[in-house]
């Protein structure tokens, strides 16, 4: 904990204000801190996302775009940097440590921005407005989307482990009001609708995300699943299965003493 607080203090000199107000800056060092302490059951996900990519993308190209770069621990960068002349990462905010690894690599950029386009106009309603002004200002977001993207000409794209993150944000500044299902369920439509924009466009894409997640007790057996993309099937979006794994997200004394937390991965092209 001690260093998680130094991580937030140092990180909070750069991080824009309405991610921290999200929690977003917090979440990210947590979820570093456990990657860390939790390697060896990470471990097989991270290969299984990075064996997939290099399958998919064995032949040179020129620009490749990745959302959802996180702490590049799912990534097989090096082979990422030898095999396009260029890769963009993006994410909503990149931690000292990681943005060390990737200046290593002179073709590969980050760039830090937030692909749903709405989080800090939400920040902004979510303080100032009320009643039915904010209801009515919350409920427009679900038309909104990142309409001045730099980097449409990619040839490749990747969205990794991204898809079921979009909505949380949201769901915690909103205290998960049920009122604004649609909203929630908004963000992982919309960013089907955007990765499709680059397919109709004849790029290359994989779309890896968890889509379920499961409770297990103390003698393994499942005790609750449920979706983690608010029950919205990518392959009724236009997309096509390619294979599926488990993570082991939290084992046994993780979270609860008595349960672990598992999620079903899937890719699709």
């Amino acid at each position: 904990m001690i260093l998680e607080s130094i991580s937030y203090v140092f990180h909070s000199i750069s991080c824009p204000k309405y991610l921290k107000k999200l929690g977003l800056l917090q979440d990210l060092i947590a979820i570093d801190s456990r990657a860390k302490r939790l390697a060896k059951y990470w471990k097989e996900h991270y290969e299984n996302s990075q064996d997939l990519i290099k399958k998919q993308f064995p032949n040179k190209g020129k620009k490749l775009v990745v959302f959802g770069a996180g702490l590049i621990n799912d990534l097989p960068l090096d082979y990422l940097a030898n095999n396009f002349d260029e890769v963009k990462l993006y994410d909503i905010f990149f931690l000292q440590e990681t943005v060390n690894e990737i200046k290593v690599y002179p073709n590969v950029d980050f760039i830090e921005e937030d692909i749903t386009g709405t989080l800090k106009e939400l920040v902004y309603i979510v303080e100032n407005y009320q009643g039915e002004d904010k209801v009515h200002a919350i409920n427009d977001l679900k038309y909104r989307f990142l309409k001045d993207f730099q980097d449409f000409d990619a040839d490749a794209v990747i969205s990794l482990n991204l898809l079921s993150q979009l909505n949380l944000p949201a769901k915690k500044i909103l205290d998960e009001d049920l009122s604004y299902s649609d909203l929630y369920a908004s963000y992982i439509i919309n960013h089907l609708d955007f990765l499709k924009s680059f397919k109709d466009n004849g790029r290359n894409l994989l779309l890896i995300s968890d889509t379920e997640k499961y409770v297990c007790d103390l003698s393994e057996r499942e005790k609750e699943r449920d979706s983690s993309i608010e029950d919205i099937d990518p392959v009724n979006q236009g997309f096509k299965e390619l294979k599926t794994w488990d993570w082991q997200l939290a084992p046994m004394g993780e979270l609860h003493k008595d349960y672990s937390l598992g999620l079903t991965v899937k890719a699709f092209v």
